[in-house]
């Protein structure tokens, strides 16, 4: 027997397991979470575009400066104009400040975002009011097509059913 009073053959404790079971679980935990940002899943990417334009009005909202969100076919961005400046076209705006709505957020081919207006110029103003003009994006590409409505205070994400 060892000082501590163990075998020195004993196998290892139920609280040595429970240590490991849990790193394990957060390095899978942090492991999936780093997988899912990508998809080529129209659902999924609707229903994330659909998150990031409430969040972005919540945003305009709380911090006072208006939004833009900034996009193309292959996929979008947020921007904002610095505190006590006018607009100098939507397409020019700087990232927006917040981590998730500042990064681009590219769509994994074949996806594609389109808007159904295509009058709509490519870039979208969330004003701080919650009053920004109603848009409907289309995401397409191997499955089934989905359309992010936003009415300028939210945005639902559902799928197009062809008849």
């Amino acid at each position: 027997m060892t000082q501590a009073g163990r075998h020195a053959e004993a196998g290892i404790t139920l609280i040595e397991m429970l240590v490991v079971l849990a790193v394990i679980g957060v390095a899978t935990g942090a492991a999936m979470m780093g997988m899912g940002n990508r998809s080529s899943n129209a659902q999924t990417e609707a229903m994330r575009l659909a998150r990031h334009l409430t969040l972005g009005v919540d945003e305009a909202m709380i911090s006072g400066q208006p939004l833009a969100l900034q996009w193309d076919a292959t996929g979008y961005s947020f921007g904002q104009l610095p505190a006590g400046q006018t607009d100098n076209g939507a397409a020019t705006w700087p990232r927006a400040v917040t981590t998730v709505l500042g990064q681009r957020h590219d769509l994994v081919r074949p996806l594609e975002l389109i808007a159904w207006d295509t009058n709509i110029p490519a870039a979208v103003i969330l004003p701080a009011s919650g009053a920004a003009a109603e848009v409907t994006f289309n995401i397409s590409g191997a499955d089934t097509p989905w359309a992010v409505t936003f009415d300028g205070f939210t945005a639902v994400a559902t799928a197009q059913v062809s008849p």
